[in-house]
Parts: structure tokens; C-alpha cells; sequence
């Protein structure tokens, strides 16, 4: 019996997750939040600093994703922001990857990969 592909989705983070960076991030989320057992990356590459609101929503997402079935992933997290998470044990929670092809393919070998090729040239120039 061959199984249903899924869709992984790699979004991108703003550089800020203030309030208008997380209305922005909401909205691109919300269309992948919809389906069921969404599978989500979020490429935290240009993500510059992580407050206790930001976390929180971030804790939000998951809580979403994982009423549906699915989980939110993140790659390619600085060691600023790392450590921001773990403040808190929030990396305890989230499952973290030093690229986005790590990430999208810990989902699972069965996923298809949707992932834009800027991003994967900007992860194997991050890898560099």
C-alpha cells in the first residue's frame, strides 16, 4: 500500500516578531494552518531577536498546527535566538535544524519537498 504524500511548507520569518511582524507571519501562516496535518518549517534565518511575546506566539503556531495533527519545525535558528529559546525550555519544544533540507526531510521520506530554490541556495550559502 503506498501512503498519501504530504506537503511540508517552508515559510520564512520576518526579522522581527513585534506586532506587525507577527500580524505578517500570522496571515502567510494561516493558509497552511487550514489543511489538515500541516507541516510547517519556519526558516528562521533573518529572525534577529526573540522576546517572551514572540516565543509565546511561536508557541501558538505549534498549538495550531498540533490541533490538527501536524507540528511546526525550525531551521537554520541563530545562536541568539537558540538561546532565547532555551531561556525558557522552549527548545525542548520545538524541534530545531541547522537547514532547511534537514528539516523538511525529518518529517519524513514519504513528504513532498516544497521548498522554494532562493531558499535552498540561501541554506547551502548559510552552510558555507
Amino acid at each position: 500500500m503506498i501512503g498519501r504524500q504530504r506537503v511540508v511548507t517552508v515559510r520564512q520569518a520576518p526579522p522581527e516578531l513585534d506586532a506587525q511582524g507577527r500580524r505578517e507571519l500570522y496571515s502567510v501562516l494561516q493558509g497552511c494552518m487550514n489543511e489538515d496535518r500541516p507541516r510547517l518549517v519556519l526558516d528562521c534565518r533573518r529572525l534577529q531577536e526573540l522576546d517572551p511575546p514572540a516565543i509565546h506566539f511561536l508557541l501558538c503556531c505549534l498549538e495550531e498546527a498540533m490541533k490538527r495533527n501536524g507540528d511546526v519545525k525550525l531551521a537554520l535558528v541563530a545562536p541568539g535566538i537558540r538561546a532565547s529559546l532555551e531561556s525558557i525550555g522552549a527548545d525542548r519544544i520545538f524541534e530545531i535544524f541547522e537547514t532547511l533540507v534537514d528539516a523538511v526531510d525529518s518529517y519524513t521520506e514519504h513528504s513532498t519537498r516544497v521548498v522554494s530554490e532562493d531558499l535552498i541556495r540561501g541554506d547551502a550559502a548559510q552552510a558555507a
